[in-house]
């Protein structure tokens, strides 16, 4: 069948179309318009006045952004002083190496870095694995003592923000959205560090949750425990073979990555059982450990 051809005037040039693809009525009402690409403008009208670009930015950002940096450092945008108080205090008892600096930095005219809260801490926790036991574990408390103080202060984790490759210097960061302010006590949070490609440590665990990933893991982990025992406080399960190191091992079990991962998922559903829930996760060893899980008990 032979195309229709109709040819029709823009303000550029004479376009020549098949009309025979289009429908019928859609070329009788571009023949009624003097212009049929550009069409009548004049008469369109806003339903809404613009918006009011010149209001503080401010005024309507609902969210804080938690960020590490270079092994010692936590940068906070979005809070106020009260919170920046309450956030260095909570520091200074979490880690026993203390706070070397509190300040107030960015937020200058002509500049694009906002107003953050810059906390540096003594030492280096966010760079020491699970073989550096004492850092390792303290690190972990000073995390979700801080995410604790930024629930009783109405901020909740809304999720992990990591747009930037871990190296030194930069690690993981966590985006906080308004929330009910809700009293967080010690038994509500805890954590869960994979170290050392076969070690599991928990962290101010408390017994019914302890119960629960101990009974699961024997449960799920065909190669079983070498030893469980007690690291600065925390409570390590040694696991034979190498569930977190990836891959496939010359000479070993095929696939101990994956039914690592499908064990460590049962966790979370058990955990869930008994009211704990993924709260955030967090690479708190610059990269060479898998990243630590927080848990935090549902509100009753």
């Amino acid at each position: 069948m032979q195309p229709s051809i109709m040819t029709v005037p823009t303000r550029a040039k004479t376009v020549t179309v098949d009309v025979s693809r289009f429908p019928t009525a859609l070329f009788a009402q571009m023949n009624d318009e003097q212009d049929p690409v550009l069409g009548d403008t004049e008469k369109a009208a806003l339903s809404d006045p613009p918006p009011d670009y010149s209001a503080d930015p401010e005024d309507d950002d609902q969210v804080v952004v938690l960020s590490l940096h270079k092994g010692h450092t936590i940068r906070f945008t979005g809070i106020d002083d009260p919170l920046a108080q309450a956030l260095t205090s909570s520091a200074a008892h979490e880690w026993p190496e203390g706070v070397r600096e509190s300040s107030w930095r960015g937020g200058q005219d002509g500049t694009h870095v906002p107003r953050y809260f810059k906390l540096k801490l003594q030492g280096t926790p966010f760079s020491a694995g699970l073989q550096d036991d004492a850092l390792a574990v303290g690190a972990r408390k000073l995390m979700c003592g801080l995410l604790r103080t930024l629930l009783e202060h109405g901020w909740k984790v809304d999720g992990v923000a990591d747009c930037s490759v871990h190296r030194w210097g930069t690690m993981s960061s966590l985006v906080l959205m308004r929330d009910e302010p809700r009293a967080v006590g010690p038994d509500d949070m805890f954590a869960i560090a994979f170290g050392d490609m076969n070690c599991l440590c928990l962290i101010g665990v408390p017994e019914a949750a302890e119960s629960v990933i101990l009974r699961t893991i024997i449960e799920c982990w065909g190669m079983g425990l070498k030893s469980t025992f007690e690291c600065h406080g925390a409570k390590a399960l040694h696991l034979r073979g190498r569930p977190w190191f990836g891959g496939t091992l010359v000479g070993g079990e095929p696939m101990q990555d994956f039914v690592a991962r499908t064990m460590m998922a049962k966790v979370l559903a058990q955990l869930k059982t008994i009211g704990f829930r993924l709260y955030a996760t967090m690479d708190l060893s610059n990269g060479d450990e898998a990243p630590s899980w927080i848990l935090l008990r549902s509100r009753g």
